[in-house]
């Protein structure tokens, strides 16, 4: 039960990235200017640990389902 639950807190941890380059895209996107490959690569990065976030909270539900 512990295990599951720093699990599911390690889980949201991961999922912050992602978040903040959702919002940082939509003022970039917003702009007229276009974003610098160098933001591109940050953003795709943040997505890839979100995606491990994602994947880490489904363990944890499916290992307490069990």
């Amino acid at each position: 039960m512990i295990v599951t639950a720093m699990l599911l807190i390690g889980g949201l941890l991961l999922l912050a990235p992602g978040v903040c380059a959702v919002i940082f895209i939509r003022e970039y996107i917003s702009s007229p200017q276009p974003a610098p490959s160098s933001f591109m690569l940050l953003w795709i990065i943040s997505f890839v640990i979100s995606a491990l976030g994602i994947a880490q909270i489904v363990y944890a539900f499916r290992r307490y389902r069990t």
